[in-house]
């Protein structure tokens, strides 16, 4: 990784139980360093137990969880902004790379994590997805469920993948199907408001 003519590396062993760098963790501009290293690492790693990071915005209330999805600037984080506003006894999880996990069930946690973006919302807490919505900016409120290779597509483009590595591409792959074997997804084609939130607040489980 560069940064500001500044260079260092890390390593992780075949083992994925090593990771190994140059970094002192002396100087303090090694931070931002040691920060992206460790947010590496994870999505490396954590295939391997059933769990993977995500770039999404996470609404939870009761334990029930959406888990907003879409590129940058499509909307999720004005979505669950807009839910904090309107839907009383909700909160925000997490902002930008939340943290997934398949239990022995097969349900789907979702997990606050360190990474939250600009949002200051680092919550060790979790709660129960109750479904993954794809956002895209429209000018009518439409809710739709995604199926097949649509909703797997929905899932992947969103999913921390180290695609130079071909066992953890392929144990994404089946992070993902497993989800979709329990857990609905859903295209929201939303304005920035109030109605928009009504939709997806149908999605919560009671």
């Amino acid at each position: 990784m560069k940064l500001n003519n500044r260079v260092h590396a890390f390593k992780i062993c075949a083992s994925n139980t090593t990771v190994t760098s140059n970094l002192t963790l002396v100087e303090p501009y090694e931070s931002a360093f040691l920060a992206y290293f460790l947010r590496a690492a994870f999505g490396a790693i954590s295939a391997h137990h059933k769990t993977i990071k995500m770039h999404a915005s996470v609404i939870e209330k009761r334990g029930k969880a959406l888990v907003f999805l879409g590129k940058s600037g499509t909307g999720k984080s004005t979505h669950s902004r807009l839910w904090l506003e309107f839907v009383p006894g909700c909160r925000l999880l997490n902002d930008d790379e939340p943290i997934v996990r398949v239990m022995e069930d097969g349900s789907a946690r979702v997990y606050g994590a360190p990474w939250s973006g600009s949002t200051a919302c680092y919550r060790n807490a979790w709660a129960e997805v109750s479904a993954f919505v794809r956002l895209y900016q429209s000018s009518e409120n439409i809710l739709t469920e995604l199926k097949g290779v649509h909703a797997f597509a929905a899932l992947l483009e969103s999913v921390a993948l180290l695609r130079s590595d071909k066992r953890n591409r392929q144990l994404v792959i089946e992070i993902l199907n497993d989800i979709l074997n329990n857990t609905k997804v859903y295209k929201l084609d939303n304005r920035p408001d109030r109605q928009a939130v009504a939709l997806t607040q149908t999605l919560i489980t009671p």
